[in-house]
């Protein structure tokens, strides 16, 4: 046999343009791209106290009680029977029988945590505990005495008053508390709602200027630095002898205020950058700093800088930090502007360009719906341009012979600086109008999350206009012109209408008013009464984790809470720990508690955003009991929610949606929480409750930020596909290591750690549609109901993937719960005002729980869609499983969408088990043949024991081959899609069994490296072998040539087995 020879085939060159498409292209099926991973070891360090198993009594006190109360609810259907038949009566003493033997063991259980607290010297407790065990044992007394009464009724009478009683008794243990956890509250509340409009600008012009203004007038022609598409760059009026020095306050001028003016070593760094030229400081800003359209201050400088976007006032921050940075004053400036276009132009126009919108009202539309006062503007009749409130820098620069360039500092003087308003090029786009299939989606689980089904749908509808059409063509996406500038420009490149007062009475400030900032109020109260309370102003807060959490309130419960995780999996109830809540900003406690709780007690969580310079035309948000029939009174509030039914010793991440989650805000917070675990010195436990926060708390930041990213990611994405401009506004939600509370009938008996959940009730969206002409809300949101409901469909579906995501764990969410539902074969009933009577015959019984919230949802003018019956959603190999109803009411006419799973939750609960899986992703249930070579008697599989990837390999863990022990790992860096439905692929492969070093590093291969080996001619064939672009190689026979090669044109035939 010749020694092997190797031939490469040449399938496509590399070059650079590629290698950059890897880094741009999207796939339009394509999950999100995680762009902060959390390591398994890490993973699986925070989630080791996240469940504690279900206690064993408690679950079959519940279960002898179900039991009793279905057999109780058939004896009272059968109202015509006369008395107790004689099996019935049997089946009655077997469950009084069954009773008996769960008291006995609860006598055992009470006794022994009587004892543990007995130890610890916890006197006080033991009184507690004794008074709790003495309320167990008369439920007892009261259940098995309903059961005696029924059993010993002998005529008709006796047995309607016993069935009666019995019936009163088990709904005041047992269904009361069951009901309460899966229905806490019968109000609506919406999930995702549309955001309220600012009006047009109404606040009156100052009766001063700013001193860029005040101290040389320019001619007003230089207002205007934009005619049409041209910049002008007229020569600055003389510098005046007066103008030689600016009057600044080195103090306030110069300095820090503490919330957005906060001078970071990285803005500092970064202004030696730039060499602290202004022109080079405004060229940056408005270069890398994406336009957002909100008002207000919101990010800060440092926010500003790493989400890489702001809107005026944010910008306009960063740019203030980094020429005090440079020394250089600088100051805010605040009027109304005009932007205007000399004729009609629509999307051309100087406005729309700026925001992407094709028509002046859209402009407008988009930046109400970001609370920005706005208007169109009409001439003769004609719409052409909009007003807008608007913020902008003043500084004082070198400007009297190179405007800013710092060549020499002649002519100091104020000048006006704006780098938000940005100009852009736009791709046409392609207009489309694709309806999405909801039956479809929710008729199974399936790993693709709506957005990118309706991407599919977008794209199959754009290929059959053209078939050159693809995805990316259809967004009307624009990009931002760079500013081709050495010197500073001359003027604003709008109109100033009219200068309009900050609260300090004039347009000019150095620091920023608490007017102008968005406060972020969190309180926790008890039956009407704040226990907590505390405001974070979001410029100083929109980077950092917040929680709310529990800690002890006495030295008897910190003693027991200190052994929570260790020897007390779970904590007794009966009032034996009490707690008071604690407000933390990254890591720091704010405010002071004014009462306690109970461990494992219902208290009520309010979170509200207000910003003081936005004030509504009349209330809008909930109240503090969650109801929206008689709204908070406050009119500066931009969003709010209320949650009531949070558990006393819970942990909870909770978040306002400041738009902070960038790459590298995911990247810095992932890279925090793995080097706090990993230098952990033990697994987080509530009794460290400092490493708790550190670890647990920042796992849960971690994925609330992860959330708010990809559902601003999804929204606005789907918005693009279809036309519409769609943005998040403050949203408002949690995460949460939930308690789960055992009960002995209505009695917490223990508390211990129950899991994760999402719980999302303060989404807003803010649809446009671009070439929208509407003059009214009620107009723009019957333009934009298709894409905000999916939109609620995408949020609801990212509350079960992040927990698939981050905790390698199923979850279930409102859409995976119906999938899951209708994939059992449960019914989805669609509930109306036309059949909401009908609710206990459309329904199962289990269904009973929640037919009060239902209902008010359809009183209150909503579509219900829900599974029959509640449903047990488990996943194959795992031992959790999650119970309960799931449904999704829609009200287009006030605009808003709920998505509810049981708990009154409007999120996602995980699965959490004690090992986690390692994929999320679906496995092939595909075995393969074993090939029984004619020459051998021994079976033979070579597609398991090969190099490379095919579908039959059994991997494991991390993955490993468990044939032959090498881990093998593929990325997939780009999927173009291509003429006749051939995409370019790109993948990486790596293989543990293949050391060399292959074209990108030691065992890495990538899916344009295929080649042929040719082993010579053995018996009279010629024998080849195909490495594919994985790295495995596929073995072929040919007749042999002359010389012993292979002619061309041969056909190579496969060796028998699985690739034959």
């Amino acid at each position: 046999m010749t020694f092997p020879s190797l031939i490469r085939l040449s399938v496509c060159a590399i070059s650079s343009s590629v290698l950059t498409m890897l880094a741009t292209a999207t796939m339009a099926g394509a999950a999100p791209r995680d762009l902060a991973p959390i390591p398994d070891d890490v993973v699986a360090k925070v989630l080791a106290h996240a469940a504690a198993p279900k206690d064993q009594l408690t679950e079959k006190l519940d279960r002898h009680l179900s039991e009793i109360g279905e057999l109780v609810r058939l004896e009272e259907a059968e109202s015509d029977q006369p008395a107790i038949l004689p099996e019935r009566r049997a089946r009655y003493e077997a469950n009084l029988n069954e009773l008996r033997v769960a008291r006995e063991e609860s006598r055992t259980r009470l006794s022994e945590i009587r004892r543990q607290l007995t130890d610890r010297g916890l006197s006080d407790k033991v009184r507690k505990w004794d008074a709790f065990s003495k309320q167990v044992e008369e439920r007892f007394d009261r259940v098995e005495g309903a059961l005696k009464d029924i059993i010993d009724a002998r005529d008709g009478a006796a047995r309607v008053r016993s069935i009666g009683k019995a019936r009163s008794v088990l709904r005041e243990l047992h269904e009361n508390v069951r009901n309460r956890e899966a229905a806490p509250s019968a109000l609506p509340f919406p999930t995702q709602s549309y955001g309220e409009p600012a009006g047009p600008p109404n606040q009156p012009g100052s009766e001063t200027t700013p001193q860029y203004v005040s101290q040389n007038r320019p001619p007003i022609t230089s207002y205007y630095a934009f005619a049409g598409d041209t910049l002008l760059a007229a020569a600055p009026p003389a510098t005046p002898p007066e103008a030689q020095s600016c009057g600044y306050d080195p103090i306030s001028d110069l300095g820090e205020d503490g919330q957005e003016i906060v001078i970071t070593p990285e803005i500092r760094e970064l202004a030696e950058k730039l060499e602290y030229s202004p022109v080079k400081i405004y060229k940056y800003v408005y270069d890398t700093i994406a336009y957002e359209p909100y008002y207000g201050s919101l990010k800060g400088a440092q926010g500003t800088l790493v989400s890489g976007a702001g809107n005026a006032t944010d910008q306009a921050s960063l740019l203030i930090a980094l020429l005090r940075a440079s020394n250089i004053p600088a100051r805010y400036v605040k009027g109304e502007i005009a932007i205007d276009d000399k004729t009609p132009l629509g999307k051309d126009g100087r406005a729309p360009r700026w925001v992407g919108a094709k028509t002046y009202q859209a402009t407008a539309a988009i930046l109400s719906s970001g609370l920005i006062p706005a208007r169109t503007r009409s001439t003769g009749g004609q719409v052409r341009g909009v007003s807008v409130d608007h913020v902008w820098v003043e500084a004082c620069v070198p400007y009297g012979h190179y405007r800013g360039a710092r060549i020499d500092n002649a002519g100091t003087r104020w000048i006006p600086l704006d780098p938000s308003f940005k100009d852009k090029t736009y791709q046409a786009g392609i207009a489309t109008s694709v309806n999405f299939d909801y039956s479809a989606y929710l008729a199974g689980r399936t790993d693709q999350l709506p957005h990118e089904t309706f991407a599919e749908q977008v794209e199959n509808a754009v290929k059959g206009i053209d078939s050159n059409n693809s995805l990316q063509d259809v967004p009307y996406s624009g990009s931002q012109k760079p500013l081709k500038i050495d010197i500073l420009p001359s003027s604003l490149p709008y109109n100033v209408t009219k200068f309009t007062n900050w609260s300090n009475g004039s347009p000019e400030t150095a620091i920023l008013p608490d007017t102008h900032r968005y406060k972020l109020t969190v309180r926790v109260t008890k039956g009407g009464t704040d226990l907590l309370s505390s405001v974070f102003t979001y410029p100083n807060a929109a980077l950092k984790r917040l929680s709310l959490s529990y800690k002890p309130a006495d030295a008897g419960s910190q003693l027991l809470w200190n052994q929570w995780g260790g020897d007390l999996q779970a904590l007794p109830g009966g009032g034996t720990v009490t707690v008071k809540p604690v407000l933390r900003l990254e890591g720091i406690e704010q405010g002071s508690a004014a009462g306690t709780l109970n461990l494992g007690d219902a208290n009520t969580l309010i979170m509200k955003v207000t910003l003081e310079e936005y004030t509504l035309t009349a209330p809008k948000c909930v109240n503090d009991s969650g109801s929206a029939a008689s709204p908070d009174p406050d009119l500066h509030c931009v969003n709010k929610t209320v949650y009531t039914d949070i558990k006393a010793g819970a942990y909870h991440a909770l978040q306002a949606n400041a738009f902070q989650a960038s790459d590298r805000l995911l990247a810095e917070r992932a890279a925090k929480l793995i080097d706090a675990v990993r230098t952990a010195p033990a697994e987080p436990t509530p009794a460290r409750l400092d490493a708790y926060e550190a670890t647990v708390g920042e796992f849960l930041h971690l994925s609330l930020l992860k959330y708010l990213r990809y559902s601003s990611d999804s929204t606005r994405r789907i918005g693009e596909l279809a036309g519409v401009s769609a943005l998040r506004g403050n949203d408002l939600g949690l995460t949460s290591s939930e308690l789960k509370v055992s009960y002995l009938f209505d009695l917490p008996f223990t508390i211990a750690r129950g899991g994760l959940y999402i719980d999302f009730k303060g989404g807003i969206i803010r649809p446009i549609k671009l070439d929208s002409t509407a003059t009214t809300p009620t107009a723009f949101r019957a333009e934009t109901w298709p894409v905000f409901k999916l939109a609620s469909y995408a949020g609801s579906a990212f509350e079960h993937y992040i927990w698939q995501e981050n905790a390698r764990t199923d979850a279930v969410s409102t859409v995976r719960g119906i999938q899951y539902a209708a994939e059992k074969g449960t019914q989805l009933v669609t509930l109306t005002s036309a059949n909401i009577a009908n609710f206990n015959s459309l329904m199962d019984a289990s269904m009973l729980p929640y037919k009060a919230q239902i209902t008010a949802y359809v009183t209150d003018g909503a579509t219900v869609t829900v599974p029959k019956s509640t449903i047990s959603y488990t996943e194959p190999g795992q031992s959790a499983a999650w119970n309960g109803g799931v449904y999704m009411a829609e009200n287009q006419g006030k605009g808003y969408i709920s998505a509810i799973i049981s708990g009154n939750l409007g999120g996602g609960a995980a699965l959490i088990n004690p090992r986690p899986f390692s994929s999320i992703f679906s496995i092939s249930d595909d075995i393969p043949q074993l090939a029984i070579d004619r020459n051998f008697s021994e079976p033979l599989n070579s597609a398991t024991m090969a190099n490379g990837l095919n579908r039959w390999m059994f991997m494991s863990g991390d993955p490993v081959n468990m044939a032959t022990g090498n881990m093998y790992h593929v990325e997939r860096d780009m999927v173009l899609k291509g003429q006749g439905g051939l995409p370019l692929i790109f993948e990486r492969s790596y293989n543990s069994r293949a050391p060399q070093d292959g074209p990108l590093g030691f065992g890495w291969t990538h899916s344009f490296n295929h080649y042929l080996t040719f082993y010579g001619v053995e018996n009279g064939t010629a024998k080849v072998g195909w490495t594919d672009g994985t790295g495995g190689e596929k073995f072929f026979t040919a007749p042999p040539g002359p010389g012993g090669g292979i002619a061309a044109n041969t056909t190579l035939a496969p060796t028998a087995g699985v690739f034959s």
